[in-house]
């Protein structure tokens, strides 16, 4: 009876060691931060009153960027997406820049690309791509738009669960 009952106590304090080890390093429900587009590329956040002046052009009347607004408002519709933790930036850098630096990021951190939930997702106006990487129950998604020079960028973190809900039922 003596052994049964340490036996049980050693057994309870492995499986506690192994979840806590887990949720440590993040592999359990640890929510990311939220990472900007770095620190070498120009970025700022997007809100309905951002304007972003290039070097080599100045936004006037004759460039529309609505398409942001209406992919952030579109972004805000979708069922799920606040349960996960967003924020949406501006660049002047290409796409395929600003996904090198978060590939290369995350990969550090421990994320595996996901080619499953990884895609493009259109409507009548636009087109959107999407990137997902995945750490144990952790997901992040980086959805991005590229229109006249600018890069909009919706860097979100969250639980995996709560993501393949939204992409199984991502319509833009």
């Amino acid at each position: 009876m003596k052994k049964m009952f340490y036996l049980l106590i050693f057994i309870l304090i492995l499986i506690i060691g192994i979840v806590s080890g887990l949720q440590y390093t993040g592999y359990f429900f640890y929510n990311e931060e939220i990472i900007s587009p770095g620190e070498n590329i120009e970025w700022q956040k997007f809100d309905n009153n951002t304007l972003i002046i290039n070097e080599n052009e100045s936004l006037n009347s004759s460039n529309d960027y609505s398409i942001f607004l209406d992919i952030t408002e579109k972004l805000k519709e979708i069922d799920g997406i606040e349960n996960i933790t967003y924020e949406i930036f501006l660049t002047n850098n290409s796409m395929m820049d600003v996904i090198q630096y978060y590939s290369n990021l995350l990969e550090l951190g421990g994320y595996i690309f996901s080619n499953e939930y990884s895609g493009i997702t259109s409507s009548e106006y636009f087109e959107l791509t999407y990137y997902t990487f995945i750490k144990g129950f952790n997901g992040v998604v980086i959805f991005i738009k590229t229109h006249q020079m600018l890069t909009w960028i919706c860097y979100s973190t969250g639980n995996i669960l709560e993501y393949q809900n939204i992409i199984n039922n991502l319509e833009i």
